[in-house]
């Protein structure tokens, strides 16, 4: 699960992130006995929580190990390197990338230092991961004291460790380039089966008296965040344990393993779990190729899908929650191109497709309040006719049209080039 593009880089470089928060557990539950065969790296009081681990999630997930499995524990820094190395080693250039994009929707500023923030991020909050490559589940902790925080993380990256042996992992989209909004979907299907699954161990075999242990703080560097990479950074957890539970509910374990044969195909998907059952896939929009329009000054960097995911954050950056969530749930397909000239200037141009035209109106409409939030009504409305709209500040030219249930949006420097691409979208 090393994904590598826009938005999934947040998820991508945390395998597992581990979220306890105090609540009530049980503290009288038996523990299945029927520990299957492990190869253990370490020895001493993990080998027998362990084995009581990874039977309660064999039961519980009802799905038998196939193999052996590594297991090795690293102390705090020890992992935390190994982290950097795995996942963040040659991400600084992608990591660019992603924060000119994220500069340019205005969901970041420009001094936010988005790599140091991922790599501390992801360091200071993974307990655990599982490597699909080298078979191995790597857990942050102690050997001699194996804490409520590591049993959740065995649980959890167990979880995977079965998923790994029961489906092809490896066919599935965890890392499709042009597409961040499918690999979030797919990631979000493993890590909410693995989270759930740590949920019911946690609620089921932890007792009150380890519970009592926990830190009930929350962690400052996420609460800090930009709501696009917190969001982003929480969403396969939160609201893939929220798909995966209701799949259960619909027909049990063998309505989740299903989805792995068939997985979600959007953020969309996940967040209503309707459209996925309903088949309800993503359209799939084709750019043109602008270099022609732009010249030879201007290099395409990026081209990738927001989904309703990260349109919705991208609202809600500047309006209410409930506005943005309306204006994003009609959403059926977008996509992006991210260029940047010899200057370094930016431009961003997004076609969108929408369920219905009252769908991509809802979403235009909302548009207008970002831009009019953003720019304090202070940037000059170059063009306003029905379904068009075009404004204009001293570094800034943004074009917004709807034709009907599509919606074109250009954010670039200057209105010069906007009019050099306007020929290619010859219906808005």
């Amino acid at each position: 699960m090393r994904n590598v593009r826009l938005f999934r880089i947040i998820t991508a470089l945390v395998i597992v992130l581990v979220m306890v928060s105090g609540c009530n557990g049980s503290s009288g539950t038996p523990i299945p006995t029927s520990t299957p065969t492990e190869t253990i790296e370490p020895s001493g009081p993990i080998v027998p929580v362990f084995g009581e681990i990874s039977a309660v999630v064999s039961e519980l997930r009802e799905l038998s190990p196939l193999a052996d499995t590594n297991l090795r524990f690293l102390p705090p820094t020890e992992f935390a390197d190994w982290l950097e190395e795995q996942f963040v080693e040659g991400a600084a250039e992608e990591l660019a990338i992603d924060k000119a994009v994220l500069v340019t929707l205005d969901m970041i500023e420009p001094d936010f230092d988005l790599v140091s923030f991922i790599i501390e991020l992801t360091k200071g909050d993974t307990m655990g991961a599982f490597d699909h490559e080298a078979n191995e589940m790597v857990i942050r902790g102690d050997l001699q004291h194996i804490d409520i925080e590591e049993k959740i993380a065995l649980a959890h990256e167990y979880a995977h460790n079965l998923q790994h042996q029961h489906f092809d992992i490896g066919t599935l989209p965890l890392d499709v380039q042009d597409n961040s909004d499918i690999s979030m979907a797919t990631l979000s299907l493993l890590e909410g089966d693995a989270t759930l699954i740590s949920f019911l161990y946690a609620m089921e075999y932890i007792g009150i008296a380890e519970w009592a242990e926990v830190d009930p703080t929350g962690d400052e560097r996420l609460e800090s965040a930009p709501l696009v990479i917190a969001a982003n950074y929480l969403f396969p957890y939160i609201v893939g344990m929220e798909f995966v539970g209701q799949l259960y509910l619909e027909g049990g374990w063998d309505a989740v393993n299903q989805a792995y044969a068939n997985p979600p195909q959007s953020t969309e998907q996940l967040i209503h779990v309707d459209k996925y059952l309903g088949h309800d896939e993503p359209q799939e929009v084709v750019m043109p190729d602008l270099q022609s329009a732009l010249g030879g000054e201007w290099s395409q960097l990026d081209t990738d899908v927001l989904g309703e995911l990260n349109v919705r954050l991208y609202i809600q950056t500047f309006l209410d929650n409930a506005t943005a969530g309306a204006a994003a749930e009609g959403w059926d397909g977008d996509r992006y191109v991210y260029w940047e000239d010899l200057d370094r200037r930016g431009l961003l141009v997004m076609q969108s497709v929408w369920d219905t035209d009252e769908d991509a109106e809802e979403f235009f409409s909302a548009y207008i309040d970002l831009v009019d939030t953003k720019s304090l009504g202070t940037w000059d409305l170059t063009l306003s006719e029905r379904g068009k709209k075009w404004w204009n500040d001293q570094k800034t030219s943004i074009y917004l049209s709807r034709s009907g249930d599509d919606v074109l949006l250009i954010i670039a420097p200057d209105e010069t080039t906007v009019e050099s691409i306007l020929p290619h979208f010859a219906t808005y």
